[in-house]
């Protein structure tokens, strides 16, 4: 209500420069909301000490400037009495002052109870319902009363401007400046009333309302106020317009004779029951006025709403019973009226009646629909800290059966701490009242508001307080709403698996009743559970707990044939639950165990790799210090070597060459290749063990058989791998030094030093096999043509030393001369190889 825009700042900026000089600035901080009221200007403010809000009313000296320096000090004594006479006053009716009037060179200014702003600013803005102009009515018939009877007074200017509403709508009189003792009282006459055109407006009382003895006779008492207060009711009804426009004495005399002639239509909105009653207080003979207590009784002022806020504030001096009958009332009448009387005035007087405890019931209904029209700020600020008392009362049930009927409203308005200490503790205390409509109200409820309770509250108060509430109830209709309350609270984030275990399947375990309802709430939670997103049902607590709860329900003998298939359906998809997870699992477990097989396996084939690589590297080792191997160039880290690319072609050109050379030829290729390059023959050190130098031998004989055969069957036996090498497999058996059962020769090399390239792409790729069972006696001879004999007697073929001669250019690539030097076959004897 407070005047905004252009208007506002140009009575801030009036007033700017003119409190700051006040001493009343000391006290009270002043705010920005501001309005008029006649000369004064109205700011709100708030005390620095208490920090209390007041307004502050200002009047500006700066506005009689104009007049002569006697004439302004006579007008500005007037405004000082009329505050000085305020502050004696001590009735509802009247303006309360806080501060009183303090003065300064530029302004006079005062501090009063906090007001929205001056009644003529809120008549122009049509804010005022007609129950509310009804109701100020009475309110000022009952000021004025109280000035005429108890103070003897008039006050002469009785105008919108002189009347302020409070924060609680409450309309109060103040502008007492041109007031007098009226004739019945004991004090001297007043003075008589002179009437300036010239004088500044605010130098004297309103010309459009003043009383018209007060222009001729000048002088004017009690009912000079109630023409005044005709006056006053016209504007209210007429959005603030008055029946004379006038703005000098002679045309408000005229107007005011023509006025008391007209008929009743002339009085435009007033009520029509209410003209009567008007017309007589606007007549010029001051005896044909109506008095007050008359005009109290007109016909339009026996409006219910405004007799009930009239009965609103005097509700403290009523009895109990007139107090319920109004408090039951109420609710229809608050539709009627403005919002700033129901948040100030009908709440107040609410808040305060619900002090007594058996007038809560009637009293909250009216308070719950005040709310649902305010604004969340508003609502805190306003109904919450009244409420909150409230909010811990139990006894009588209805009291919390009206406040869980306006939940919503409340949760919706409050601040989340604030629910969680009040609304919540409420609730769970319904769960374990007896009253059974408030307990199936709070059922119906509380899945709505779980979302704003925390992990802790759900487990260790809710779900507990619904569980004992369904197992200990003897009545279906509880047992089935804690059940669909549970069903709904699934929906919560807050669930979790172990709520599930440890709360929920105990429950639905422990239901004592098999009625049909009851299985099918049950069927409904299960339900609820197998969808959920959180997979709170795993096949082990459905194979171990749901399952055996679920198959007594397919005979219950209460079920009809719809609830029977929808039983049977949720054990199915149970069941498929339970057969999809395990099968999932178990193929896993398998899948599993076939990897660590083949894990294992690898690990082992890597174990015995290493073995054989450090047995090669022994025997390396070995014969590398015997004494015949001293001083001589050998072939480096191992017995087999990779092949170079010199070799390589070696090996396809003597390939194609064996297939057109004779059988003998190709025998003793083969013959010498293996005796040559397969192996480099070294003298073992004196050291060796006479079992050691046996094996070596036996070995030796049985790749003596392996060439013997291969001659046998004019090919030599080989696999090439999948990089276009050959690869053999050679088979040494109980050996004493060591070796594996089974050694494959897996690259080229091994190739090019165990077999001849006579036939590299025979069709039979099968590993060679050299069986190690036999063990030869070791020949005597020691010198290179005894070796020949090794592979059996062949008189048509030619000696080994004959082989290496003719075939030295031939087998030796380049690479292999550059290599370093080894001995040549000729050149070992049998004291090299056997020591």
């Amino acid at each position: 209500y407070f005047i905004q825009s252009n208007l506002r700042m140009e009575l801030l900026n009036k007033i700017a420069n003119v409190v700051v000089t006040n001493p009343l600035i000391k006290e009270y901080e002043i705010m920005n909301d501001v309005c008029q009221a006649g000369p004064w200007i109205i700011q709100n403010a708030i005390k620095r000490s208490t920090k209390e809000k007041v307004s502050v009313f200002v009047l500006s000296k700066k506005i009689f400037d104009k007049m002569s320096k006697q004439v302004r000090e006579k007008v500005l004594e007037k405004y000082r009495c009329g505050v000085k006479i305020l502050t004696k006053i001590r009735h509802p009716r009247f303006l309360t002052i806080e501060h009183p009037l303090e003065e300064s060179r530029e302004c006079l200014a005062f501090a009063t109870e906090p007001c929205l702003n001056s009644l003529d600013n809120l008549i122009k803005h049509g804010t005022l319902t007609d129950v509310e102009i009804k109701y100020g009515i009475l309110q000022l018939l009952d000021g004025i009363s109280f000035l005429h009877n108890e103070l003897k007074k008039c006050h002469r200017n009785f105008c919108p401007n002189s009347i302020a509403v409070n924060t609680q709508g409450l309309w109060k009189i103040f502008g007492l400046e041109f007031s007098c003792v009226s004739e019945d009282s004991s004090e001297p006459p007043p003075q008589e009333f002179i009437y300036f055109d010239d004088d500044p407006i605010f130098s004297q009382p309103n010309i459009k309302f003043i009383a018209p003895e007060l222009l001729t006779t000048k002088f004017g008492g009690t009912s000079a106020d109630m023409y005044s207060f005709g006056c006053l009711t016209y504007a209210l009804f007429n959005h603030g317009r008055s029946l004379r426009h006038g703005e000098s004495a002679s045309k408000a005399l005229q107007q005011s004779s023509e006025i008391s002639k007209q008929s009743d239509d002339i009085l435009g909105k007033v009520p029509t029951d209410g003209k009567n009653d008007v017309k007589q207080l606007l007549s010029i003979d001051q005896e044909a006025r109506q008095k007050i207590g008359a005009f109290y009784k007109a016909n339009f002022l026996s409006d219910i709403g405004a007799l009930s806020l009239q009965f609103l504030d005097n509700v403290m001096l009523k009895n109990h019973t007139q107090k319920i009958a109004f408090f039951k009332e109420l609710p229809e009448i608050l539709p009627r009226l403005s919002p700033v009387v129901k948040k100030g005035r009908v709440l107040t007087q609410l808040f305060e009646c619900s002090k007594e405890v058996d007038l809560i019931p009637f009293i909250l209904p009216s308070i719950f629909y005040i709310g649902t029209d305010l604004e969340v700020c508003d609502f805190q600020q306003l109904i919450s800290p009244g409420i909150q008392p409230i909010l811990r009362i139990t006894d009588p049930p209805h009291i919390p059966m009206i406040i869980i009927q306006n939940l919503n409203l409340i949760v919706s308005k409050t601040k989340l701490e604030e629910t969680k200490l009040y609304i919540i503790p409420l609730l769970f205390k319904c769960l374990e009242n007896p009253m059974v409509e408030l307990q199936e109200t709070v059922l119906k409820l509380l899945p709505e508001i779980v979302d704003l309770m925390d992990y802790s509250i759900l487990r260790h108060q809710l779900l507990p307080k619904i569980k004992s509430c369904c197992l200990e109830t003897r009545l279906l209709k509880i047992r089935v709403g804690s059940l669909i309350c549970i069903a709904k609270v699934l929906d919560s984030n807050l669930l979790d698996k172990t709520l599930v275990d440890d709360i929920l399947l105990p429950l639905l375990e422990q239901v004592p009743s098999k009625e049909p309802a009851v299985l099918m709430s049950i069927l409904g939670i299960y339900q609820k559970l197998l969808k959920h997103k959180l997979n709170l049902l795993d096949k082990n607590t459905l194979a171990n707990r749901c399952v055996p709860i679920m198959f007594p329900m397919l005979v219950a003998p209460s079920l009809n044939a719809q609830q029977f298939k929808t039983c049977l359906a949720i054990i199915k998809e149970m069941i498929s639950k339970v057969e999809h997870e395990q099968l999932a699992k178990l193929e896993q477990l398998q899948q599993t165990k076939l990897e660590q097989e083949q894990s294992l396996r690898f690990s082992k084939d890597v174990a015995e790799n290493k073995q054989v690589g450090e047995l090669v590297t022994k025997m390396d080792q070995m014969f590398s210090n015997s004494p015949s191997h001293q001083g001589k160039t050998t072939t480096g880290d191992s017995i087999i070597k990779q092949p170079s690319s010199v070799q390589r072609n070696h090996l396809d050109s003597s390939t194609d060459s064996l297939k057109k050379e004779p059988k003998s030829q190709c025998n003793a290729v083969a013959s010498s290749t293996f005796d040559s390059k397969m192996f480099q023959m070294v003298a073992p050190s004196p050291n060796l063990q006479k079992t050691e130098q046996q094996s070596i031998g036996n070995n030796l004989m049985n790749l003596s058989q392996v060439a013997s055969e291969s001659r046998k069957n004019k090919q030599f036996i080989g696999k090439p791998n999948s990089m276009g090498n050959l690869s053999s497999q050679v088979r040494f058996s109980n050996s004493p030094i060591g070796f594996p059962n089974t050694m494959v020769l897996n690259n080229y090399s091994q190739f090019q030093q165990l077999s001849t390239p006579c036939n590299p792409n025979a069709q039979n790729k099968q590993p060679v096999s050299i069986p190690m069972n036999s063990k030869p006696p070791l020949p005597p001879q020691k010198n290179l043509d005894s070796l020949d004999n090794l592979f059996g007697p062949k008189p048509a073929q030619p000696s080994l030393n004959q082989l290496v001669v003719s075939k030295k250019s031939e087998c030796l690539s380049p690479a292999n001369t550059q290599s370093p030097s080894l001995k040549t076959p000729a050149s070992i004897d049998l004291n090299d190889i056997f020591g």
